[in-house]
């Protein structure tokens, strides 16, 4: 998800962090955690998404679930009626992706996608399989990670993300504080914008993401922002549940 001048990482497989700080530093996160937050655009509300954190057992083994929800209200869903499910298994320690299933249901569009890493880093769907150079972040396994890293101003990282089959090296940047009023308060944050490492746009239509994290031990999302073709939806953060 961005580049700038101070610290180099490569997520992929091992990650560089400031001096003084471990790669494996883990800040005050929950492994359950439910965030809900309002969806709309610039002039008017539009629905609601939630984010769950929870563990999960996966072929015998503890995995984190993150599960991902977005709905039109019910006066938008008479024009453009919205129903996104996104399940991600990934790894307990590095967030890195295990297994994903999708249900988008966006007015006349419809995807139904399930995917699995092998243990010889292959993804496996049900229409291809692809040789992976490395472990991969889901988009949004990969906005919970960045939590677990210490955000300072200057620092960058690089990671590569897949979605729906498609990889994208991805360099991320901290920026300055800023101060951010959602419905769940006012927060000083980091913000942090993704670019891809050959100017490719990272989700679809020309969805440059960006998200504001609170500046603190729990490194709330408290904001984020991408680009649709209907506009830029914005979901500010209602509620949190540790």
């Amino acid at each position: 998800m961005f580049p700038a001048p101070g610290v180099q990482g490569n997520l992929s497989g091992s990650l560089q962090s400031p001096q003084g700080i471990s790669p494996e530093t883990v800040f005050s996160i929950s492994w359950g955690e439910k965030f809900i937050y309002s969806a709309g655009f610039r002039l008017f509300n539009a629905g609601e998404a939630t984010f769950t954190k929870e563990v999960k057992i996966l072929n015998d083994a503890p995995t984190l679930l993150i599960t991902s929800t977005i709905k039109t209200n019910s006066f938008l869903s008479r024009f453009y009626k919205v129903r996104d499910v996104v399940k991600v298994w990934s790894n307990k320690d590095d967030l890195t992706l295990i297994k994903i299933e999708k249900e988008v249901n966006e007015g006349n569009y419809h995807l139904n996608y399930s995917a699995h890493v092998s243990d010889d880093l292959r993804l496996i769907s049900d229409k291809k399989t692809i040789q992976l150079e490395s472990k991969v972040y889901d988009p949004i396994s990969a906005i919970f990670m960045l939590r677990k890293k210490p955000l300072t101003h200057g620092d960058s990282y690089k990671f590569t993300t897949v979605e729906n089959g498609i990889i994208q090296k991805v360099n991320v940047m901290v920026g300055d504080i800023e101060r951010v009023s959602v419905p769940a308060g006012n927060f000083d944050t980091r913000q942090i914008i993704p670019i891809s490492d050959d100017g490719v746009p990272l989700f679809k239509h020309d969805g440059k993401m960006k998200v504001w994290y609170s500046d603190d031990d729990r490194h709330l999302p408290v904001k984020m922002e991408q680009k649709t073709n209907v506009g830029t939806l914005i979901l500010r953060l209602k509620k949190y549940t540790p």
